[in-house]
């Protein structure tokens, strides 16, 4: 289609998280954010095929776990966590 890699993962990440007016908690790496992250097996700017590789998956900085296998004190969060704002 002609476009460039990198412009095609900012549009599944920071364009859709404007788009859906969540830019403030998610859709890049920044202090105060979700911290939701993919991580492949290759380089996707290099190839997109990459994507399909996935070795692991952190959903609001941590692993999901079914809550019927997650133990209590894994489900809490600490005290001293910040909610802050990810715009920078």
């Amino acid at each position: 289609m002609g476009v460039p890699r990198h412009r095609i993962i900012d549009m599944a990440t920071t364009n859709a998280a404007s788009a859906l007016r969540l830019s403030d908690q998610t859709g890049r790496l920044a202090a105060g954010c979700r911290a939701d992250i993919l991580v492949v097996d290759g380089d996707p700017l290099a190839g997109l095929y990459a994507l399909r590789a996935v070795r692991l998956v952190l959903a609001g900085g941590r692993f999901p776990i079914p809550d019927s296998a997650a133990l209590p004190w894994a489900q809490q969060r600490p005290a001293s966590a910040e909610q802050t704002d990810c715009r920078g």
